[in-house]
């Protein structure tokens, strides 16, 4: 919280932020839409997202404390600026209708804030510096760290490999229910829909989809009532929407079935 002193003439609003995001999809948006070349403080290289600003960053001072709030505190600081262009609405607009997949496809965030400001301008310690950062490690874990307003920290990292992200009993707290029990993953005849990153084949939905086909399935975008399976992979705070899709066939009659990753691919290994 800044503080207003009347006792200090000397005084100045100072305040920095280094953002680095790394995501090939939101690269690729970013700069579909020329964002690199309107907004000087913004670079875009080899899939990562890079924001510095050095002197007034009051347009990123609230870091995300979580991978689901990532793009909508991307989308504020984007909106700050009083720059205008002609597809700039548009750009916001698909940042908002991909939020999840983009979300999904994050491999590692960094974002720290620094305020310097003194004066009329100061603010308490605590709040001086706030960050965030996130990371899906090599062994298919995720951490993920904030430090938010008061200097009070958060950090966690997920407990069980299967799933190499949130980890089975995370995801299943985050879906709200358990996976499904199902003995045997039929792919011949069988309808999937994926949500998530998929650690397999390196998230490559149509190498994923090549292979599902070549066993007979087929995939799909939406849950429908013709679904067989919904296949979760790491859901990064979204694909929760899918879910509640698979609940509301389900009350209709329909037998969808929500499995892991690791359920599809010991199908698509066994040949089955």
């Amino acid at each position: 919280m800044k503080i207003r002193s009347d006792f200090v003439t000397n005084s100045s609003s100072y305040s920095s932020v280094v953002i680095t995001i790394q995501s090939k999809k939101l690269a690729d948006l970013l700069k579909a839409y020329r964002a690199d070349t309107l907004y000087p403080d913004l670079f875009i290289r080899n899939g990562q997202v890079s924001i510095h600003e050095d002197e007034v960053a009051d347009a990123w001072e609230n870091p995300p404390e979580h991978l689901d709030q990532l793009i909508d505190r991307l989308i504020s600081g984007l909106c700050y600026s009083n720059k205008d262009w002609e597809d700039r609405t548009a750009m916001i607009q698909e940042l908002r209708d991909r939020k999840g997949e983009l979300t999904d496809s994050i491999q590692k965030a960094d974002w720290k804030f620094e305020d310097g400001s003194y004066g009329e301008f100061e603010v308490d310690d605590g709040d001086q510096e706030r960050s965030y950062h996130f990371k899906r490690n090599k062994d298919g874990t995720i951490t993920e760290k904030s430090t938010g307003q008061g200097g009070l920290e958060n950090a966690q990292e997920s407990d069980d490999p299967l799933y190499r992200g949130a980890g089975r009993k995370a995801l299943e707290k985050q879906m709200g229910r358990p996976f499904d029990q199902v003995e045997q993953v039929v792919l011949s005849g069988s309808t999937f829909v994926l949500t998530g990153v998929f650690w397999h084949c390196g998230d490559d939905r149509e190498k994923i989809q090549a292979l599902i086909a070549k066993k007979g399935g087929r995939t799909t975008g939406a849950v429908s009532g013709r679904t067989t399976y919904l296949v979760v992979g790491d859901l990064g705070g979204f694909g929760m929407k899918k879910i509640e899709q698979v609940a509301l066939q389900n009350a209709k009659g329909k037998n969808v079935k929500i499995i892991g990753e690791e359920e599809l691919f010991q199908a698509l290994e066994s040949g089955e």
